[in-house]
């Protein structure tokens, strides 16, 4: 059937890592499934999940928001789905949003990925101590280790003046993607390590990332730069 056909193209190339084709093909089934145009029948839940995690991985993270929640409707109690949803979320910086989704998430199941991604917004929301926690125990298994998750960890760690700990978090966050706050915040560990060279490194590295001159940005720069 060609509608269950481009379903299995479209995971095939997610799979293979290349998130365009499998975009395509997502939506090459579900126009034909909404003008009948061949045979075939479609999960519409899944295909939305499908979409969504797809958006997710091309950092489309509004687009898989909207096709998670397309997704939800379909199947409210998708445990997958929800944290899929915290996941996009997260990347927004839609915190207490992220938060909802993940508890919905862990009322139908519990896996450490959650827990993780739970910190996470805590963590982002000021909830230093009860996030660290549950990041700290998923951490565990390196497996779980993201941007996100080292991010917050680090982050935590820096709240904390626990420089020395915080340092590697924001290292191996910044193996998965580059972030202008995530450099300042190693800088800042750096200045307070003493390493002077490689705060001013990592600063400058901030500074031509931060293309919005953000204001966290400029606070770490004018605190490294100023007197000590």
């Amino acid at each position: 059937h060609y509608i269950e056909g481009r379903i299995q193209l479209a995971q095939h190339a997610l799979d293979n890592k290349r998130p365009v084709d499998a975009l395509n093909h997502v939506f090459t089934a579900l126009e034909s499934h909404e003008k009948n145009k061949f045979t075939g029948s479609i999960d519409l839940a899944d295909t939305y999940r499908l979409q969504g995690k797809i958006q997710l991985k091309m950092a489309l993270y509004e687009d898989a928001q909207n096709s998670l929640k397309l997704s939800l409707e379909k199947r409210p109690q998708s445990a997958r789905s929800w944290h899929l949803l915290a996941q996009a979320q997260l990347h927004t910086e839609s915190y207490s949003e992220a938060e909802k989704s993940v508890r919905s998430a862990m009322d139908i199941r519990t896996i450490p990925s959650m827990q993780a991604d739970l910190g996470v917004a805590l963590v982002s929301q000021g909830q230093i101590k009860a996030g660290q926690s549950l990041i700290s125990e998923a951490l565990q298994d390196q497996a779980i280790g993201n941007f996100l998750r080292h991010a917050a960890f680090g982050k935590s760690l820096l709240k904390q003046h626990k420089f020395a700990a915080a340092q590697p978090h924001l290292e191996k966050a910044l193996t998965f993607k580059e972030s202008a706050n995530t450099r300042a915040d190693l800088a800042y560990v750096m200045w307070k390590l003493g390493n002077q060279e490689a705060a001013f490194e990592n600063l400058s590295i901030a500074m031509q990332l931060d293309e919005e001159e953000n204001e966290y940005v400029n606070e770490i720069s004018r605190q490294i730069n100023g007197p000590q």
